[in-house]
């Protein structure tokens, strides 16, 4: 039996303790592994759907945006209003919450045994497992936060790549979470412009609904400093920091204007020192459609998110695929430039850094750091690929 077998058995068989137990923990049986990646658990189960109402309880309400009296916890509704129909036949179920996160681990869990079985590298095997067990995804499924099934969306997207296909299932996961929309920018073709316009066109009714109630779903969604990421939540960290040293804090433009200046001089930092290797990188992306869309589509979402504002953990479930390209490229190759290498090393240390940080002391600080650090080293990458593709 080759070593590559035995790899793929062992990781399938965590994944399905990683199963057994996450399940054990959502039946209340016993919550050893959601202690052991330290995530803070709220029950009931799948916090995050319950902020949903039904329809009868929108009747009743002057402000779907309100504090919800249907949330155990009296948070406001803060997704597109398009779950409250979509929950509508889950509710067959008595506990339609439970029905859907349900559903939306098992359609995660189904797609990473997948991928370890269909994945060519090993080493590839290795680093989706260390993202999937994760803190941060484990929180996700944890919470039945809607970003797993977005996730989904996008994956599909990207390796089921076509010229309707493509912006279509992107516009769809737009309509369901609007982070997603910037994803469109890229996967554009002009050749393909008929295509792309008909995808949009069958998907605008919910594109219209959900970005007319914009405003509204931001003012409705928190940031927070604790178990967050991103310029909004790395200024609230920022202030925190101040707080405790010096007893008093700036403002919270200023305190945002620092924050986008350390993520701009790490940046720099970055590009300046590895530039012939973003070169070498973007030219090798060129070449690999795949590589080149996974860079492009999941890059282009997590920067977004996390330079428009304060994003909750578990979405940088995004930056997994990425991670999981960096590894295959330090690995796979047999000779690479030392700097590359470096870079490389660097790079996926950072980011697989971030996906468990959770468990070091200052875990959420670290946390917070890795993913402005990743996104920073990610963005020139990101960057020259777009040009090379504006340009072609």
């Amino acid at each position: 039996m080759g070593g590559g077998i035995i790899v793929r058995i062992g990781a399938t068989l965590i994944l399905l303790g990683f199963a057994v137990l996450f399940t054990l923990a959502a039946l209340g049986s016993n919550d050893i592994l959601l202690r052991a990646l330290n995530i803070p658990t709220m029950r009931p189960f799948f916090a995050d759907l319950r902020t949903v109402p039904s329809v009868e309880q929108i009747a009743l309400m002057d402000d779907i945006r309100a504090p919800n009296p249907s949330d155990p916890w009296g948070r406001a509704f803060n997704y597109p209003r398009i779950w409250i129909y979509l929950l509508q036949p889950f509710r067959v179920c008595g506990d339609p919450y439970s029905c859907f996160g349900g559903l939306q681990v098992l359609i995660y869990l189904s797609l990473v045994g997948t991928l370890i079985w269909r994945i060519g590298s090993t080493i590839g095997v290795v680093a989706i497992l260390l993202v999937s067990v994760s803190p941060p995804i484990t929180l996700l499924l944890e919470r039945g936060n809607t970003d797993g099934l977005i996730f989904a969306l996008v994956l599909m997207a990207v390796c089921r790549a076509g010229s309707f296909t493509t912006p279509f299932l992107i516009a769809l996961a737009a309509g369901l979470k609007i982070y997603a929309v910037p994803a469109l920018v890229v996967v554009y073709r002009p050749r393909d412009r008929l295509k792309f316009l008909m995808a949009l066109a069958v998907t605008s009714p919910l594109l219209v609904m959900t970005f007319a109630d914009l405003a509204t779903i931001f003012a409705a969604t928190p940031v927070s400093d604790r178990i967050s990421y991103g310029i909004s939540s790395f200024a609230l960290l920022l202030g925190k920091l101040l707080r405790s040293v010096t007893g008093s804090s700036l403002s919270g433009e200023l305190l945002l204007a620092l924050s986008a200046t350390a993520f701009l001089l790490t940046v720099l930092a970055a590009y300046r020192p590895f530039r012939a290797t973003y070169l070498r990188l973007a030219e090798r992306a060129k070449f690999a459609p795949l590589e080149r869309s996974i860079l492009l589509v999941f890059g282009i979402i997590f920067l977004s998110t996390m330079l428009v504002s304060g994003n909750w953990a578990y979405r940088i479930v995004f930056l997994g695929p990425i991670a999981v390209l960096t590894a295959n490229w330090l690995f796979e190759a047999k000779e690479v430039f030392p700097p590359d290498r470096q870079f490389l090393a660097g790079f996926a240390m950072v980011q697989f850094g971030a996906f468990w940080s959770f468990l070091a002391p200052w875990g959420y600080l670290l946390f917070n750091a890795a993913a402005l650090v990743a996104a920073a080293l990610l963005l020139p990458l990101v960057a020259l690929i777009v040009a090379d593709q504006l340009s072609s």
